[in-house]
């Protein structure tokens, strides 16, 4: 399946997210454009939805549109887990602050080096 994204995105370490009303996924990846969940929750490809990035201190809320949803793990004791690819209203560019602009990951709200040397760039 060929790359059909308008920009490149940035895999991250543990970057938890809410999908409204209050669902609890995990960002696998995230860009300007867009961003792959995954979750215990499916997704409804079509569907408009508000997720809210915790970012230690700051949180980021984003409209965007569920443009895929599929089932990429069934466990036998917790039932399946789904990948989500969401396409935002508008471009998002807080993945391109400082430490990403010069080639880093997104910086991981638990990793203490990476929010002290991300703090001490501004």
């Amino acid at each position: 399946m060929p790359d059909r994204r308008r920009a490149p995105r940035r895999r991250t370490r543990g970057l938890a997210a809410r999908v409204r009303p209050g669902h609890l996924v995990l960002v696998l990846d995230v860009g300007p454009g867009g961003a792959l969940l995954e979750g215990v929750r499916p997704l409804r490809p079509g569907a408009e939805v508000e997720v809210q990035f915790d970012l230690g201190t700051q949180r980021i809320r984003v409209g965007a549109t569920v443009v895929r949803c599929s089932i990429a793990m069934l466990d036998p004791h917790r039932g399946p887990t789904y990948r989500s690819g969401i396409a935002f209203e508008a471009a998002f560019d807080w993945t391109r602050e400082d430490t990403t602009q010069r080639g880093y990951g997104v910086p991981d709200p638990h990793d203490r080096r990476a929010s002290r040397d991300h703090g001490s760039a501004k």
